[in-house]
């Protein structure tokens, strides 16, 4: 948190110089003039926006009659909203440290940004609200994007979405996931929802140790379907296991760990 492209390039300068030799691949999420990758700005937003993009596919509906609310507006949050209006789906609240607006028509990423810039918070360019409020709407999709802990067992009877899409690391408590589970709320939880930050890291350390770097367009098309994938494999475990989100996330990745142990045994 509070981190960014700039402070991950003042880490691998300073692990460069203990070294003695520039070590690009150390330190991920750098400046694309210090080595980072395409991208990986956008990443985390993006890979959480493609999977909304699928949810809404496999229902058969329009994203313009989709909704969703967006708790934060900063590194991994902000891409997200631009991602999502792009693919038209109706941002209905948007917020910050410093509270929420809310517009049941929608607010233009474009307006949000540009009041941002001017103002250095997310603006009310429609009704005030509180970040409490924000996570009671009743939307398609509710995004918390900021902070770990803002989903508990005392808020979570209010929760109104049909989806919660995790981009923020531990947003939802686990005493709120049964609850959550219990009132028929499906749950996209971190460990996939907020991978692709991860996944573009991963693909700008490869692109340090080989010296090819790929262009904007080749590395989102290639966190897309990576994306679609992972969740399909999720939706299908979930399905068969008839377990929540967050539970069939966590028996793939077991099973994941168990078969690598396997493949190892002489």
């Amino acid at each position: 948190m509070n981190t960014g492209e700039e402070e991950m390039a003042w880490m691998m300068d300073q692990y460069s110089q203990l070294e003695g030799s520039k070590t690009r691949e150390s330190f991920t999420g750098k400046p694309v003039k210090a080595g980072g990758s395409k991208g990986r700005g956008d990443s985390t937003g993006f890979g959480a926006a493609y999977i909304i993009e699928k949810i809404i596919q496999e229902t058969n509906q329009e994203p313009e009659d989709m909704t969703a609310a967006v708790q934060g507006f900063g590194n991994a949050a902000s891409p997200a909203v631009r991602k999502l209006d792009e693919i038209g789906v109706n941002i209905i609240a948007v917020s910050d440290s410093s509270g929420a607006t809310y517009n049941m028509n929608g607010l233009g990423y474009k307006e949000l940004v540009r009041c941002n810039r001017e103002r250095g918070e997310v603006c009310p360019v429609g009704e005030e609200i509180s970040n409490e409020e924000l996570l009671e709407l009743d939307v398609d999709f509710l995004v918390p994007a900021a902070i770990e802990g803002v989903i508990t067992e005392e808020n979570a009877d209010d929760v109104s979405a049909d989806y919660i899409v995790e981009i923020a690391n531990g947003p939802t408590t686990r005493k709120a996931d049964k609850i959550l589970e219990e009132s028929g709320v499906k749950m996209i939880p971190d460990i996939l929802a907020n991978a692709a930050g991860v996944t573009v890291s991963y693909y700008e350390w490869v692109q340090n140790r080989t010296g090819e770097y790929l262009d904007r367009d080749e590395v989102l098309d290639r966190l897309q379907s990576k994306m679609i994938n992972a969740y399909k494999e999720f939706r299908e475990t979930r399905d068969e296991e008839g377990v929540y989100g967050r539970q069939a996330a966590y028996i793939i990745a077991a099973r994941r760990v168990v078969n690598s142990l396997e493949a190892q045994e002489p």
